[in-house]
């Protein structure tokens, strides 16, 4: 907010060229570096001018400079990140002063690897000699390479950034996901839906997460998800890769804490099985030495393993919800996001165990839940019937003597 200043007109006129840089066609923007934005406070008297900057992959700079009639003893720059509930805060070390330049480092490479298009929302309190305080006003903004000339598109269930790319491909990739996504609502019944933010980064290495050189030059790996920051990286612009990562996000958002409870065979399984728009559901070879399912906890460590795994996941994945429906599906999400392990969940929503499952999938064998209290009853009966019959043949031979 502007208060009365010898330089309103100044601020107005950087207002309306900020206006004029963004500018919307058919949902997709251009992404200008925004400009530092100054505000003048009357009581107490603070004015101040605060921006950010990005030294990418390495660093984000929160800054801050700020004059006041008393001395300014205290900086703290409090920040979140998109799907965090958790506030962090920096107090960077200064001269007391009425007028003073100070920043806020945030690594962001390496063990601290934050996504492209991970969204950053901050500000500053700033507290004067007399204990005076003075709140800036929030920023908010993308963490993106400042280098590239990024553009966004808004649609049903993402936010997807890109640069260097057709607009007619980007749009018709977002609309078709979206038709994936959608589908997949039948089992992730979203009371509110997570807000996603997706970066295309053309397959720049500097913008991936820490990976080994190999998964990096053999490309074993096109996306990431990060559902903790609602955020996906995506190599390049394909449906089937985009709706992977985020069928990644959405089972997150489904199960909640208990993400550790959901093996990869089902994690990955239903992000393949979403990312195509046809069945999946076809023979396969039973003879193939495929992976145990109860070993299917996690994806294996060897690359060529990879591939092998994902699409034993995603046939496992089209056996259950094909066979069985997608009500089942949602149930054993709904087990799962209570906290049961996959063995109990399993039973309670498909009456098998994931050992059995391990046995049907391979033929499209649809399990028949046998009541043990009937075949108790069945035997019984049998037994008597044998005596009875057993009986009756010696009362009739002994009645022929």
């Amino acid at each position: 907010m502007l208060f009365a200043n010898p330089n309103i007109s100044i601020y107005i006129m950087h207002w309306v060229n900020n206006l004029l840089l963004s500018v919307s066609l058919f949902g997709i923007t251009n992404l200008d570096i925004e400009r530092p934005e100054t505000y003048n406070q009357l009581n107490p008297p603070i004015i101040y001018e605060i921006a950010h900057q990005i030294d990418f992959p390495h660093h984000i700079y929160l800054e801050l400079e700020a004059t006041a009639q008393n001395k300014i003893t205290e900086v703290v720059f409090y920040y979140t990140f998109n799907g965090q509930q958790t506030i962090i805060y920096g107090k960077p070390s200064f001269e007391p002063s009425k007028s003073v330049q100070t920043r806020h480092k945030i690594n962001t490479s390496k063990a601290n690897y934050i996504p492209p298009g991970l969204i950053i929302t901050w500000h500053c309190l700033i507290t004067d000699s007399q204990g005076n305080t003075t709140e800036t006003k929030k920023q908010t903004f993308a963490y993106l390479n400042p280098e590239l000339n990024w553009r966004k598109l808004e649609s049903e269930n993402f936010n997807l950034y890109w640069h260097d790319n057709d607009k007619n491909m980007i749009s018709r990739v977002a609309s078709q996901t979206n038709i994936l996504l959608n589908k997949s609502k039948k089992i992730f019944d979203f009371t509110v839906p997570p807000q996603i933010n997706v970066a295309v980064i053309n397959n720049d290495r500097k913008s991936m997460p820490p990976i080994s050189h190999k998964a990096a030059s053999t490309h074993l790996y096109a996306g990431f998800a990060f559902p903790e920051y609602q955020t996906a990286v995506i190599n390049t612009a394909k449906t089937e890769l985009l709706t992977h990562e985020l069928i990644h996000i959405y089972l997150d958002q489904k199960v909640g804490i208990y993400k550790p409870f959901v093996p990869a065979w089902l994690n990955e399984g239903l992000a393949n099985y979403f990312a195509t728009s046809q069945s999946t559901l076809k023979p396969i070879d039973a003879s193939e030495d495929w992976f145990k399912l109860q070993n299917m906890h996690n994806v294996p460590g060897r690359p060529q393993d990879v591939h092998k795994f994902y699409y034993q996941s995603e046939k496992v994945v089209a056996y259950l919800i094909e066979s069985y429906g997608y009500k089942k599906m949602n149930v054993l999400l709904e087990e799962l996001s209570e906290g049961r392990k996959i063995d109990d969940a399993m039973l309670k929503s498909y009456g098998f165990s994931v050992s059995q499952a391990n046995s049907l999938w391979k033929t499209n064998t649809i399990y028949v839940h046998q009541n043990p209290i009937g075949i108790k009853y069945v035997t019984i009966a049998a037994i008597f019937a044998s005596v009875f019959i057993f009986g009756t043949l010696i009362f009739y031979k002994n009645k022929s003597k």
